[in-house]
């Protein structure tokens, strides 16, 4: 009842669909795809994801105080802006065999530092918002969230490309073969990401 009866729900749900979609964006492709290119094989995948959490825990602890100082709502905006900077070298730089580890790391970073703002800033800023019903506020935080990754995982090996289709001069970089041998075109699912993290800024 609260996503339809409090006109501030609809504004916030760009913000829990960003941090979904990027969810399902890591685990989907660049856990399973894009790293096991760029390293070489699978052996870092477990290391990389411990650094994303690593990295979420301690900016955990430096935006609660930077909201504090500032406001929750610059916190916000900044996860989202380390969502589009971490899906824009996929779309700039789409030919993954070319990347150095540093900017995959770089990548892992920034998603731990989005998925820092998720994990605490904004389940505080829906207990802020919606004081008056927080089991209904945190029912929908998962609602959005679940709801955007499972759109998510969907469209990330929905969309395939043929043979012809990965070698074409137009869309052969973003036709990428996935390590069970179909081609996926990748492209919607990163302008998908990038779209909702802008309207979670604008919408907040």
């Amino acid at each position: 009842q609260l996503l339809y009866q409090d006109k501030k729900m609809k504004y916030m749900i760009g913000l829990n669909a960003t941090s979904g979609f990027a969810t399902a964006f890591l685990n989907s492709y660049v856990n399973g795809q894009v790293v096991p290119v760029v390293f070489e094989g699978t052996s870092m995948i477990g290391v990389l994801t411990a650094w994303l959490a690593i990295v979420a825990a301690t900016f955990s602890v430096v935006f609660s105080s930077v909201a504090e100082r500032y406001s929750k709502g610059a916190v916000l905006v900044w996860g989202s802006i380390c969502f589009v900077c971490a899906t824009l070298p996929f779309v700039v730089y789409p030919t993954i065999r070319h990347w150095s580890r540093l900017l995959l790391v770089l990548v892992y970073t920034l998603l731990g530092m989005g998925r820092a703002t998720f994990e605490s800033t904004l389940k505080a800023v829906f207990a802020d918002f919606f004081y008056y019903e927080k089991e209904g506020a945190f029912a929908n935080i998962i609602l959005q969230n679940g709801a955007a990754s499972a759109l998510g995982f969907m469209v990330s090996s929905g969309i395939a490309c043929s043979n012809e289709l990965s070698s074409s001069s137009l869309l052969s970089p973003f036709c990428m073969e996935f390590t069970d041998g179909t081609f996926h075109n990748v492209l919607p699912f990163e302008l998908f990401l990038l779209v909702c993290a802008f309207l979670s800024i604008v919408g907040y």
